[in-house]
């Protein structure tokens, strides 16, 4: 009789030993599997950083452009096309009628990419999570017999942990183009040599 109890007792034992095992495979599969929505949910966070620093960035490299270079023009138009509220605006407009230079202008961004405060010239502070920061500063203008060719240098990034997310060169060339003029070809211009040889 004792035989059969010991026999009984080895096999519950077997069991809750299969059983351990299941839970401690059912655990360690769930424990890696947090991890990768942790790590996808991380991705997902950069690639919609880097899409929204990619687009503000874009944005005021178009307005530089679209003001032919001209750095406060530029952050104006920037700062209308980023639908900026009328303080943001009109504080830059002071800054720049104060006789600041517009060595640069930074933009500050909350967790929604919304922009929260715009700082005119050099050593402004990045005050929400997100900057944009347009850097007129080492404009260096190159300046040749026919026009001048200014840039601009775009940063975007986040502000803590402090990383650049995008950074963007743009340059204008506010030169002259050359005027085409129409030419016939006849028997005494160079092409009409050429096409007889």
């Amino acid at each position: 009789m004792a035989g059969k109890y010991r026999s009984k007792g080895s096999k519950t034992s077997l069991f809750l030993i299969e059983l351990i095992i299941s839970v401690f495979f059912f655990s360690l599969a769930g424990v890696v599997c947090v991890r990768l929505f942790l790590y996808a949910s991380g991705i997902s966070r950069d690639a919609s950083d880097l899409s929204h620093a990619v687009r503000i960035a874009q944005n005021a490299a178009e307005s530089f452009l679209g003001a032919e270079g001209d750095p406060e023009e530029a952050s104006l138009l920037f700062l209308y096309s980023m639908d900026a509220p009328s303080e943001i605006y009109t504080a830059y407009e002071d800054s720049l009628r104060t006789g600041k230079e517009p060595g640069s202008l930074l933009l500050s961004f909350d967790k929604e990419w919304n922009l929260t405060e715009a700082a005119a010239g050099t050593g402004a502070k990045a005050q929400g999570s997100y900057y944009v920061l347009l850097d007129y500063s080492g404009d260096d203008t190159e300046r040749y017999a026919e026009g001048e060719l200014s840039r601009l240098r775009i940063e975007a990034g986040r502000t803590s942990p402090a990383s650049v997310l995008y950074e963007l060169p743009v340059a204008y060339y506010t030169g002259q183009r050359p005027a085409l003029q129409a030419q016939e070809v006849g028997e005494d211009t160079p092409a009409a040599e050429d096409t007889r040889k």
